[in-house]
């Protein structure tokens, strides 16, 4: 485990920049996990693979743009986020290689914005990770409705819930990545 940065007091984290070598044909990114604490919790309110992290699922990598991320400029090789990540106390940011494989370079910036105080009520950055497999329709897969007409789900039944989320906050998007067993 790495301490990327560990920053004191108020302040808004407002852009963090990421490339690492050897590139991601030999490196997978997945098995780099990024953690970020705010204001002294023990708990990470960010806990995640680098490369989902970053938009980039199944261990694959490509050029993207969004406007909270993006990746680049070659295959995917610059990572790039935007999300602006409050703290009032202070902010942690570690890496944890879990590849087995010694990284050769990890360059990194982040950019933040000292305050005297935040406003009441900032709301703090929070991501997560999850990884599940469900189970095909017991009709097998219909990508693109290759066994014939697909059905309708009217019910809701066997919808995958991606987020269960309780309490104030602003709910600003999911990189979801499904591997789909079709014929």
């Amino acid at each position: 485990t790495l301490i990327l940065g560990e920053l004191r007091g108020p302040g808004i984290i407002n852009h963090i920049w990421i490339t690492i070598a050897p590139p991601p044909e030999e490196l997978n990114r997945n098995d780099i996990i990024l953690k970020m604490y705010w204001d002294g919790n023990e708990s990470p309110s960010v806990l995640s693979p680098l490369g989902a992290f970053f938009g980039q699922g199944w261990d694959e990598w490509y050029e993207f743009a969004s406007l909270p991320l993006a990746s680049g400029p070659k295959d995917g090789r610059g990572l790039v986020c935007y999300f602006a990540m409050p703290f009032e106390k202070g902010a942690r940011i570690e890496i944890e290689n879990q590849t087995g494989m010694n990284i050769g370079a990890f360059y990194y910036y982040v950019d933040y914005m000292e305050m005297k105080e935040l406003p009441e009520n900032t709301a703090r950055f929070h991501a997560w990770y999850n990884h599940e497999l469900t189970e095909a329709d017991p009709e097998g897969e219909n990508e693109w409705g290759t066994l014939g007409q697909p059905g309708k789900n009217t019910s809701g039944e066997r919808n995958y819930l991606f987020a269960d989320i309780k309490g104030k906050g602003h709910f600003v998007g999911v990189n979801y990545y499904v591997h789909s067993p079709s014929p």
